[in-house]
């Protein structure tokens, strides 16, 4: 009874997180870690070719096309070599990216709002807790709804509460670090006002 609670309060709370931060935010910070595991040597070849381009094209600067035109002529060769390679490796990155996001946005709404779904329907006969006799007597069948022993709270209605209340909980700390922010951002202003300007 206890663990089927807690289950459902954690699959609240990362619904809520997720939707608090925003799935594009999400999404976002999970290809990062993919790039990190999956694409790292893409990434570093990259890197390897835009040095490569910076050195070529301060090279390519400091020769004179006229004077040492053969000179000149192979670093430009290299510069378009290593151009087009850096230009097809950063364009299969972007198509990779993009197919990326727009799988792991469906597929995170999918199992997110799957989640949701299986656990009420996984425990929905099963109570999350008992109320305390003759509290609610009159409305007692509310809370365990649809399907929970009645004098129970069922795990739809435990789950709606959890997840009010993560909400309302997230919401608090989102206006108390924006409040927060704001007071010290006038602070600074009063104390940039207070100090006397230098006349020269």
């Amino acid at each position: 009874m206890v663990q089927a609670a807690l289950v459902v309060l954690l699959v609240a709370l990362t619904c809520e997180l997720i939707q608090y931060v925003g799935y594009s935010y999400f999404v976002s910070q999970c290809y990062k870690l993919y790039k990190l595991a999956i694409q790292k040597s893409s990434v570093v070849e990259l890197r390897k070719y835009k040095k490569e381009i910076i050195e070529l094209k301060t090279k390519l600067r400091q020769t004179s096309s006229q004077d040492e035109f053969a000179k000149w002529a192979r670093i430009r060769r290299k510069l378009d070599a290593a151009t087009s390679k850096y230009d097809k490796l950063a364009t299969d990155l972007a198509y990779d990216k993009t197919g990326f996001e727009v799988k792991m946005s469906i597929g995170s709404r999918v199992v997110l709002y799957g989640a949701r779904i299986l656990v009420v329907l996984w425990y929905r006969y099963e109570p999350m807790f008992y109320l305390p006799q003759g509290w609610f007597s009159p409305i007692t069948f509310v809370f365990s709804y649809p399907a929970a022993p009645t004098g129970s709270v069922s795990v739809l209605f435990w789950f709606l509460i959890c997840q009010r209340v993560v909400h309302r909980i997230l919401i608090s700390l989102q206006l108390v670090q924006s409040s927060f922010t704001n007071s010290q951002n006038s602070t600074l202003e009063q104390e940039n006002l207070a100090e006397p300007k230098k006349i020269d």
